[in-house]
């Protein structure tokens, strides 16, 4: 068998260490951990020097547009107060009265955006509680969700937010992620680092499961998910990494949009994107129906709604105040009289054109 001058040089620095592996071994975890971007393993198995910054990506090239780019992101909740009069303040109570004590929690006016210093976590529980439904729905038909995360190479940095986003789609459906939900975060501890998360599907043969199960040692040359990203990764420069199994995807949702990064030039951003299967032109063709669901209650699981007190208790109702609770669990009873109530949410009928009534 021929040897390349590559391949006598890790010889001689084999023979250097006099067959110490663990020494070895350790200098090329550091050298992994250092320049995990620039080094990967070639297809007969020998760590080399990846070219794969230097040359262009497996992609067709996009031009860079330096007119809109992604670095003008900024966190969520970076901008001023809405409206400093009704954001966060409280407007009213709900719960379930199932049990006793019941379980109540306030409910706090928001405008629902995400540059309010004030309403961004409301919001970020809102988009959460909208996207996990769809995400459940298709996920009969598709599989288990899986959480995925894509870092741009650093050559591409300065490309427009839908440049990023054409160039990571392709990436992932090489990687057999067709459909999905994905959020950009432009920032990783305060610096620049632009990347995307991804509520996906794995299209690979046994999914990502297969390769969580698997011993490993063999990955780069095998059909599995793992084999796929660790080829593309050499090819493109690009990072992809299959994230643990989630325990919830709502949580998982709620914690990225938490800090996610959006562009304050612009009134309405889209935060996430859907793709592939579960887009919105194509959501319908998997014949499952969205069953989206309330705020539930953690003792009974019931479904709550709006309550009233009706006793002479003060609450702390001030958002900003160190005793502030967002919710809690009460005595239905107050002096042996019943202080919690369903709030009577009916109203008052008008008689309108001909024998139609309608609500005011």
């Amino acid at each position: 068998m021929a040897y390349s001058a590559g391949d006598e040089a890790i010889e001689r620095w084999w023979q250097s260490y006099e067959h110490d592996e663990f020494v070895a071994l350790r200098e090329i975890d550091e050298w992994r951990f250092r320049y995990r971007r620039d080094f990967a393993p070639d297809r007969s198995g020998c760590i080399a020097l990846s070219d794969s910054v230097r040359r262009e990506s497996v992609v067709k090239p996009v031009q860079k547009n330096v007119d809109v780019p992604v670095r003008n992101f900024e966190y969520v909740g970076h901008g001023g107060v809405t409206n400093p009069n009704k954001c966060g303040r409280f407007v009213g109570w709900g719960g379930c009265l199932m049990h006793d004590p019941i379980w109540a929690y306030k409910i706090l006016n928001s405008c629902d955006s995400p540059k309010c210093s004030c309403c961004y976590r409301p919001w970020a529980s809102r988009l959460a509680h909208s996207v996990e439904p769809r995400l459940v729905a298709a996920s009969k038909v598709l599989g288990d969700i899986e959480h995925v995360v894509i870092s741009l190479r650093k050559e591409d940095w300065d490309l427009s937010y839908e440049q990023m986003k054409d160039k990571c789609f392709q990436l992932l459906k090489s990687c057999s992620i067709h459909s999905g939900y994905m959020m950009l975060h432009s920032k990783s501890f305060g610096k620049y680092r632009p990347h995307f998360h991804v509520m996906c599907w794995i299209g690979a043969v046994g999914g990502a499961e297969r390769c969580r199960r698997c011993g490993g040692g063999h990955c780069y040359p095998c059909d599995g998910v793992y084999g796929q990203i660790y080829r593309s990764d050499a090819e493109s420069g690009y990072l992809i990494k299959v994230l643990p199994k989630r325990i919830t995807v709502g949580g998982t949702l709620y914690y990225e949009a938490e800090h996610c990064t959006i562009d304050y030039s612009k009134r309405r951003f889209h935060v996430g994107v859907w793709f592939g299967s579960v887009a919105c032109s194509n959501f319908c063709r998997l014949g499952v129906d969205v069953e989206k669901r309330g705020v539930q209650c953690p003792e009974c699981h019931s479904d709550c709604g709006p309550i009233e007190y009706a006793g002479s208790r003060d609450f702390v109702l001030d958002k900003d105040s160190p005793d502030f609770a967002k919710s809690s669990r009460e005595p239905l009873k107050d002096n042996g009289e019943i202080s919690w109530v369903v709030k009577d949410m009916s109203k008052s009928f008008k008689k309108g054109a001909g024998s139609e009534e309608r609500y005011l």
